[in-house]
């Protein structure tokens, strides 16, 4: 039989669990408009001078990979797409990291940079725990639907056999209503076979009387 205990507990938990994704979800809005500011606010910067530019700056790397980063735990690809992604965001985080140590940390840039990467590390947590939730929702999810299919299951069995005990008492009490006029007749000791004989016609009785006296008669002979 399905455990009522075991289901509420499965349905408290999905409940939980969809409640922290509804958050999550609110939160990752709030935290990409975060990063968005700063990143503005980093490229409005003064860029340094010509002789000290470099092709890419730190800001630019960093806002590449992050794209790139977020695209590969939130969207669906192919083995084969997601290694070259991989691959692709291997080569972009090794730029970004020649970038960081050649790049003039200023006031200003450094402060908005360290902000950023934090907002960024944080977001990424969030996207992580939210990849698990889902997978954990998907599960619960699964468990809940075997259990309802068992349970309609338990549901059929029990109804089939109540239908079959309905059934069963009625023709018990059919008998019974229908033996009832005899069962006053005679003694209470006389069995459903002699009060079977007892309902005959007399007409039958006597007919049967003679075909099991010549019965006998043929026996003899």
């Amino acid at each position: 039989m399905t455990d009522i205990t075991d289901i509420t507990a499965l349905r408290e938990s999905m409940q939980a669990k969809l409640q922290r994704k509804r958050q999550i979800i609110e939160t990752l809005k709030t935290s990409n408009e975060t990063i968005e500011k700063l990143r503005r606010d980093l490229i409005a910067l003064p860029a340094p001078p010509r002789g000290s530019e470099r092709p890419r700056s730190p800001a630019r790397l960093a806002e590449a990979v992050d794209k790139m980063e977020f695209q590969i735990a939130t969207s669906a690809y192919t083995p084969a797409q997601e290694r070259d992604m991989i691959r692709t965001l291997d080569g972009m985080q090794a730029e970004l990291a020649a970038a960081k140590k050649e790049a003039h940390a200023s006031g200003e840039g450094a402060a908005l940079r360290g902000k950023l990467e934090v907002s960024r590390d944080e977001r990424r947590k969030l996207v992580g725990e939210l990849q698990t939730l889902r997978k954990d929702i998907d599960a619960i999810y699964q468990q809940l639907k075997a259990a309802d299919e068992k349970r309609a299951e338990e549901m059929n069995e029990r109804r089939e056999r109540r239908t079959f005990g309905e059934e069963k008492r009625k023709a018990r009490e059919e008998e019974e209503a229908e033996l009832e006029p005899y069962m006053k007749e005679v003694d209470p000791f006389v069995s459903l076979e002699e009060i079977a004989e007892i309902k005959r016609k007399p007409g039958e009785a006597e007919e049967t009387a003679t075909r099991e006296e010549a019965d006998a008669a043929g026996k003899k002979e």
